[in-house]
């Protein structure tokens, strides 16, 4: 028998892709700031935990997962043992179909060097980035009213994010750490990363 929460996300159709029951997660209480965001992306099938038992909230999120949270949305048949462009993305791996598909798309980029940064963290910038390319991709128009000079450090974020993140920040998929601080260049944690998608699907799908 299909559980309450598997229905509803049929029924639903929010964000497309494989859906997965959430089991629970011992390092995750009710009382958990991010709790109903890691339920909805664990149920979704879009994001998994760690380990069974484990979603290591306030772990890093890398770049590899987040592409995989990406591809996952997308429902499209990815393809792991395909060859990639980039030496650090090799065959088979979790990630490796998640990361040929999105660089296809146009949907990520790799570093100078011609690495992906399969295991570097990926920072609130480049999470801003890749969701809005996703976002064009899917069929959503990404366009920006304002800008960010509300924010102290707003002329930190890098020239190639700054129209992803005023997008992300005017539709409320990214908030600042602080009422005037974006940190664009420091890391998200799986709990935000995990909030970010659901605010994403929640405005968009």
């Amino acid at each position: 028998m299909l559980s309450l929460a598997l229905v509803l996300a049929l029924i639903l159709g929010l964000c497309p892709g494989a859906v997965a029951a959430s089991g629970g997660y011992t390092d995750v209480s009710e009382n958990h700031w991010a709790y109903p965001y890691i339920q909805d992306v664990t149920e979704r099938g879009i994001m998994n935990g760690v380990a069974s038992n484990l979603f290591q909230p306030d772990g890093t999120m890398t770049r590899a997962m987040f592409v995989t949270v990406l591809a996952r949305m997308s429902g499209e048949t990815l393809y792991p043992d395909e060859p990639s462009v980039f030496p650090d993305v090799p065959t088979g791996k979790y990630f490796s179909g998640a990361v040929n598909w999105a660089t296809e798309r146009q949907i990520v980029t790799g570093y100078p060097d011609g690495t992906f940064g399969t295991d570097q963290p990926v920072t609130r910038e480049q999470a801003a980035t890749f969701l809005a390319r996703y976002a064009r991709w899917s069929g959503v128009e990404v366009t920006v009213s304002g800008n960010l000079n509300g924010y102290t450090d707003a002329s930190s974020v890098s020239p190639y994010a700054m129209e992803a993140m005023t997008w992300a920040v005017e539709n409320g998929i990214i908030q600042g750490v602080t009422d005037t601080s974006l940190a664009p260049r420091g890391t998200a944690t799986r709990a935000q990363v995990a909030t970010i998608f659901m605010r994403y699907c929640q405005k968009f799908a």
